[in-house]
């Protein structure tokens, strides 16, 4: 299944994404596999708020 991207990050080998859908995934280049980073919305007290923008620093994902 194709993913429309609505953000990208790359940093070395590993990019992470925000699909069209919710969740974050991520492709490791080195190996060319790819896996679920978070499957679903962010929820904060009680809330739930959905990923826009995804952000490297210091080898962490925000």
């Amino acid at each position: 299944m194709k993913d429309q991207v609505q953000n990208l990050n790359v940093a070395n080998t590993i990019a992470c994404y925000i699909p069209q859908g919710v969740g974050v995934k991520e492709i490791d280049l080195a190996t060319r596999t790819s896996g679920t980073i978070q499957a679903g919305n962010r929820k904060l007290l009680g809330k739930s708020y959905p990923v826009y923008v995804l952000q490297v620093h210091d080898g962490l994902i925000f």
